[in-house]
């Protein structure tokens, strides 16, 4: 059974930028998926700070060769009918980007194994223990047989519903926001089209729509459960009904059809608590994770790893009780931008879904660990 410095689990970007820059800093890491690589996943917009992280990574060459469609700014349909423009013209950093998931993905996880890290996909991690050593030993199913490693450090990386490895935590959630997410194809003939990420909000939620840069459309639909229709058939229909309400998604949709069923993904803001321990942390959205209206959750996960494997070289009880504080404190900071935000749609006073956003309050779900601790 290996012995590694470090075990990420998690090979989304928070983990993979975790494990590149310490593969850089000559430690031995496992990078542990439990998903197949180049799974398709729906597009998102980053802004143009990106370069920062990817700069700092190595990797920013290799994501400008990798076919991203620049984004000049975003559209927005907030607080009233009308349409507003943000643009990235005066951004010192440039334009902003909607992302091909799946090429990105690859992209890092291709940069860590290039950095030194033993990537192990399609691997299901089925238990995770703290032995008598202080070192946690992991324990998995990989191309069917049974495997196990140790290492001495543990980063969860696992994501918003991710283990927490029998830390006898909780998670406080803001609000219990999901995504409902469909994947089109144009009906109609290439034309001129208005290609900018469109952010429109509506009586029982918001909409976020961009075009991929293969020419498909992406458009997500972001409520509250109890407010979408409970089976998938009827969520269907409940999800393109709502479209029915919007006027600018509406008309992108009218060019579409559906490509993809219906997929739903959790988008609650969250925070762990707590996320960090004796030879362990939480990073990305396993740590936090945020609004998808900020528009920061790539970017948040990228520097989430790097702060992680900077930590990971230091005195390790003084440098995590310095990041649980960081964390706590992006995560206040966050919340005041997110109801600000929320508090400019006023069209709707009796909606449930905005009076909760205008009134929003922590509540704690304590949760049983998926993974065991000795």
């Amino acid at each position: 059974m290996r012995l590694y410095d470090v075990a990420v689990l998690g090979a989304g970007p928070a983990g993979c930028a975790a494990a590149i820059r310490l593969g850089q800093m000559a430690r031995a890491v496992a990078l542990i998926e439990r998903a197949r690589p180049g799974q398709e996943r729906a597009g998102e917009t980053v802004p143009p700070e990106i370069c920062r992280p990817l700069r700092e990574l190595g990797v920013w060459e290799s994501f400008c060769a990798d076919g991203h469609s620049p984004a000049a700014g975003i559209g927005s349909v907030w607080g009233s009918s009308q349409r507003a423009e943000t643009d990235h013209l005066f951004n010192p950093y440039g334009h902003g980007w909607v992302l091909d998931r799946g090429r990105f993905d690859t992209m890092l996880a291709q940069a860590a194994e290039d950095a030194g890290a033993d990537f192990l996909s399609d691997t299901p991690v089925t238990g995770c223990r703290l032995t008598e050593d202080d070192s946690w030993e992991i324990s998995g199913i990989r191309e069917g047989n049974r495997f196990r490693l140790s290492a001495r450090f543990l980063v969860d990386a696992t994501g918003r519903t991710g283990a927490r490895f029998g830390c006898n935590g909780h998670r406080l959630h803001a609000d219990r926001l999901i995504g409902a997410v469909k994947v089109l194809r144009p009906t109609t003939a290439a034309v001129e089209r208005d290609v900018r990420p469109l952010i429109e909000s509506a009586e029982t939620g918001w909409w976020y729509s961009t075009w991929l840069p293969d020419g498909r459309l992406v458009a997500a639909f972001m409520t509250d459960p109890d407010l979408l229709a409970g089976d998938t058939r009827k969520r269907a229909a409940a999800w393109l009904a709502r479209s029915r309400e919007t006027a600018h998604t509406r008309a992108r949709l009218a060019t579409c059809e559906p490509e993809v069923p219906l997929r739903i993904f959790p988008a609650g803001t969250s925070r762990a608590e707590p996320v960090a321990g004796p030879g362990w942390m939480a990073i990305g959205d396993a740590a936090m994770s945020l609004d998808p209206l900020s528009g920061q959750g790539i970017y948040h996960a990228l520097q989430s790893g790097l702060a992680a494997a900077s930590i990971v070289a230091e005195p390790r009880d003084q440098a995590l009780a310095h990041y649980a504080a960081e964390v706590a404190a992006a995560f206040a900071a966050s919340r005041k931008t997110q109801a600000a935000y929320y508090a400019q749609e006023r069209r709707w006073p009796a909606s449930v879904f905005w009076r909760r956003r205008q009134s929003p309050a922590l509540t704690p779900t304590p949760r049983a660990p998926r993974l065991a601790r000795a």
